[in-house]
């Protein structure tokens, strides 16, 4: 579970925006693929919502009130921890000891900085800053299972019909998410 707070975070082409997230989120890094189940809060409106995303054939499904939407991957979806990192000094969450690690992102202008526990190969939180401190968001991660659980890939009845809409990704983004749902 990942629960987030932004405010004016870039989002991109020179969009910021501020919202509360919510989301369930699996990682299947050896076969590469994505389920995430969230609740979106953006200027009062809420948006409840799933996604299965697959490296494999580059598809990912959108289901939001009960309308599937099949679309191009618009993400990689990693297969571990990122290389491209700077390792900072170790510091406490707490009492909890975490590694630190900070990330720059060139396309939308912001740094990261993730708390790491490497014992249980888990993030623990990640914090974004606009580059130019304008905005920032955060993110905390709960529950955290260091396993893969098959069966949460398995796509629903509304995504193995012949009823799936299919999109581009930027019409999609258009009409049902908002801009923020690109920071999952």
């Amino acid at each position: 579970m990942i629960e987030m707070v932004s405010n004016n975070v870039n989002v991109g082409s020179g969009t910021q925006m501020s919202f509360t997230e919510n989301v369930g989120i699996g990682v299947d890094f050896k076969h590469q693929r994505m389920v995430a189940h969230y609740q979106i809060i953006e200027n009062g409106n809420t948006i409840v919502g799933d996604i299965w995303a697959f490296q494999s054939n580059q598809t990912q499904y959108l289901l939001v009130n009960g309308t599937c939407s099949v679309l191009p991957l618009s993400i990689n979806i990693p297969n571990g921890f990122p290389t491209n990192s700077t390792k900072l000094p170790k510091t406490r969450i707490g009492r909890f000891l975490v590694d630190v690690f900070s990330f720059e992102d060139t396309s939308l202008e912001i740094n990261n900085q993730v708390l790491y526990d490497m014992s249980a190969c888990a993030i623990v939180s990640v914090s974004i800053a606009n580059k130019n401190q304008d905005g920032y968001a955060i993110a905390n991660y709960f529950e955290y299972n260091n396993s893969v659980d098959k069966t949460l890939f398995d796509l629903p009845v509304e995504c193995q019909s012949g009823n799936v809409v299919k999109l581009s990704h930027q019409k999609y983004l258009n009409t049902l998410l908002p801009n923020s749902f690109k920071l999952l």
